[in-house]
């Protein structure tokens, strides 16, 4: 039996003083998850409400799984939520502009490495990626994060959304054709 488990039941016997010891064990992953999706402006709050939805949902923690994944996969539905809430705050984030079709066409048209590395792309490159991800649904936005940036294993990724691995398989598919199509839009424009 592991810590956090021993720890869970002491809550659930009645010990509720206990959850401190599971956010202070725990805070770190979910500032990490929380941050990654969610604004810095709201990303305090998001971080509370993943520790109240926890701990509202303890009796339904069944300790199958080690309970970080329990409660990263409640910190990226919260994130989810989040933007089905802020659905018109995704559609204010400003169209690329002339110094990231700039950046665009460098890196389309770059020979070399060096030449890539000492342009300011990465700043560019985050903020193009910020406005492409912008553009897409809640879902496969998390899920491309998920997958791709944060190489998450696909079964535990399908364990987030309760998808099956198939379907887990294909949205991801689908959804890096979604950007790539976001991406060539703005090249052709």
């Amino acid at each position: 039996m592991n810590e956090d488990w021993i720890t869970v039941k002491a809550i659930l016997d009645g010990d509720k003083n206990r959850y401190a010891e599971l956010m202070e064990r725990h805070k770190n992953m979910v500032c990490a998850i929380v941050g990654r999706r969610i604004p810095a402006r709201d990303a305090g709050e998001i971080v509370q409400e993943v520790f109240v939805r926890a701990y509202t949902s303890l009796p339904g923690f069944a300790g199958t799984s080690p309970f970080k994944n329990w409660l990263s996969r409640i910190a990226v539905r919260t994130c989810c939520d989040y933007w089905r809430k802020n659905e018109k705050m995704r559609c204010q984030i400003t169209a690329p502009g002339e110094e990231h079709q700039q950046w665009l066409e460098l890196v389309t048209n770059t020979k070399s490495v060096e030449n890539f590395e000492k342009s300011d792309s990465h700043r560019s490159a985050a903020e193009l990626l910020e406005w492409t991800l912008s553009k897409m649904d809640e879902e496969d936005r998390i899920l491309i994060e998920l997958v791709y940036f944060e190489d998450q294993p696909l079964k535990e990724v399908s364990a987030y959304f309760k998808w099956g691995l198939p379907k887990t398989k294909i949205r991801a598919m689908r959804a890096r054709q979604k950007m790539k199509k976001i991406i060539q839009s703005l090249m052709e424009n």
